[in-house]
């Protein structure tokens, strides 16, 4: 009896707070924008309970509960008190609807370590490998097409529509100190291989396409960053020989420009706009360069290795892997090259590769030697879900569309998560 008098005591003495729902979401997911009264120790859950029985949603929707753009990660009694806000204002919370965990859709085994992995294209993915080939994938993984295109381990790939040919070109980099351009045949069901970049001294790390597709950029251990050209007026007759099944002699790919600055390897590269290229480095820099001056117009300066880089056209931000378990988000429009806008730390190893989700201004996708995948929403620092599918390293990944999440490793498999559609279609 004294025990229930006890608690009935703590209930009385229990903080409450005003709080006003708001939303962005459909009409059937609004409720009257007025204040009410919530125990100060609800978190998301109990918060989610209370828009569910407003609502009177059956089945019930789980919702996250985001204020000035941070989603609330703990009570509401203790949000207000570490941001410092007045127990006596109306809390607003904007809520909307939390993404489920993401579904293994596709298992693939493949014939060796898969070092890059491109779903840029909607009908099919291209995947590398440590055994030097190239496979094409359909979007329920079967395999399409194969070739082995360098002697030794591909460290990373890009692909784009080639206009000359309108055929999509498959530029990887490799070990073996080149740069190489394939043409995916899809009638033919082929990959061939057709011109190759010599100049690089050592490994060849990463490579990007730029974004009207007539240059490629590549960096290496060599620590110089050099831009290809993929423009051939004899790419369109390559084509027509390989449909024709002719042999197909390998041209030269001309290297045009050679970027100096990283004091250690180049390990990152993106090039999100013609005239605007990222490169990352174990110097502990992002540089931004301007293409057409080939000069350095601003440095990114960290104190850890940098192993990947992404750039979200939708926010204007970059996010880049690092050594140190991180991953950072940078605006790179600002002043302060010193400050990380946010540092997301939740792998326990170094992050391998980092992919903004497509038009989507908060949701990143990172990769990790821990064996990991996780997906973000920058408005939290702690991941929605972690993906625990793999048996080894993580190397790479790749979005297809908005709710396609490819993956490879060490495991030498080639992974497809899949987000609801119905809760995408819903994010704000």
């Amino acid at each position: 009896m004294a025990n229930q008098q006890r608690d009935e005591d703590d209930d009385e003495m229990q903080n409450t707070y005003q709080v006003r729902f708001v939303t962005d979401l459909p009409p059937q997911y609004k409720i009257a924008e007025v204040p009410i009264s919530v125990p100060g120790k609800l978190g998301r859950y109990g918060l989610s309970e209370i828009v569910n029985h407003l609502l009177a949603l059956d089945p019930p929707k789980p919702f996250d509960f985001v204020v000035d753009d941070e989603f609330v990660r703990s009570s509401v009694e203790q949000f207000i008190s570490s941001h410092g806000l007045s127990g006596e204002s109306i809390l607003v919370l904007r809520y909307v609807i939390a993404m489920p965990k993401p579904d293994l859709k596709e298992t693939k085994d493949m014939t060796d370590w898969i070092s890059s992995v491109d779903a840029s294209h909607s009908e099919c993915v291209f995947s590398a490998s440590y055994d030097g080939s190239i496979k094409a994938i359909d979007r329920h993984g079967d395999l399409i097409a194969s070739q082995s295109v360098h002697k030794m381990p591909i460290k990373a790939m890009a692909v784009a529509l080639d206009p000359v040919t309108d055929l999509l070109s498959l530029v990887s980099v490799s070990k073996d100190m080149t740069v190489r351009m394939s043409v995916f045949n899809p009638t033919e069901r082929s990959i061939t291989n057709t011109h190759v970049g010599k100049g690089h001294t050592g490994s060849v790390d990463t490579v990007a396409i730029a974004p009207t597709v007539a240059l490629v950029c590549t960096g290496s251990w060599d620590r110089s960053v050099k831009i290809w050209t993929s423009v051939s007026e004899d790419r369109k007759d390559s084509d027509t020989s390989a449909r024709k099944k002719r042999k197909i002699e390998v041209k030269e790919m001309p290297c045009v420009a050679e970027l100096l600055g990283h004091s250690q390897q180049v390990s990152a590269v993106c090039w999100p706009y013609t005239a605007t290229l990222y490169t990352g480095s174990w110097d502990h820099t992002i540089r931004i360069w301007d293409v057409d001056t080939k000069t350095t117009v601003n440095t990114l300066t960290g104190n850890k290795i940098v192993t990947a880089l992404s750039y979200n056209h939708v926010a204007g931000l970059l996010a880049s892997g690092h050594e140190d378990r991180a991953v950072r988000i940078w605006d790179p429009r600002g002043k302060d090259t010193q400050v990380v806008k946010l540092a997301l730390v939740s792998h326990s190893s170094w992050v391998s590769a980092v992919k903004w989700a497509p038009s989507s201004p908060h949701m990143l996708a990172s990769a990790s030697y821990d064996g990991t995948v996780k997906l973000w929403d920058i408005r939290s620092k702690i991941p929605l879900h972690t993906l625990e599918s793999h048996e080894d390293k993580v190397l790479c990944l790749d979005w297809q569309g908005a709710s396609r999440l490819w993956s490879g490793g060490s495991d030498s498999k080639l992974l497809l998560h899949e987000l609801d559609a119905s809760s995408l279609a819903l994010q704000v």
